[in-house]
């Protein structure tokens, strides 16, 4: 099974700063590495964010719940 392990800021995957691992609490292995965001990532999630705002507010309480 693959993990998608990196940040999907503005419809794009992004692998950030740097690299930690997440581990099998069973058994202690490492399961897979995740990305870590640094300024500049949070600060375009942010923006994506603010930008889709809008069109997600307008969208049916249903569809956002799917």
């Amino acid at each position: 099974m693959a993990i998608v392990s990196d940040m999907l800021i503005g419809g794009q995957w992004r692998g950030g700063v740097g690299r930690i691992p997440v581990y099998d609490p069973s058994d202690g292995s490492v399961i897979t590495e995740i990305g870590v965001a640094g300024e500049a990532e949070c600060e375009e999630a942010m923006d994506a964010a603010d930008g889709a705002q809008a069109q997600w507010a307008a969208s049916a309480p249903r569809y956002r719940s799917e």
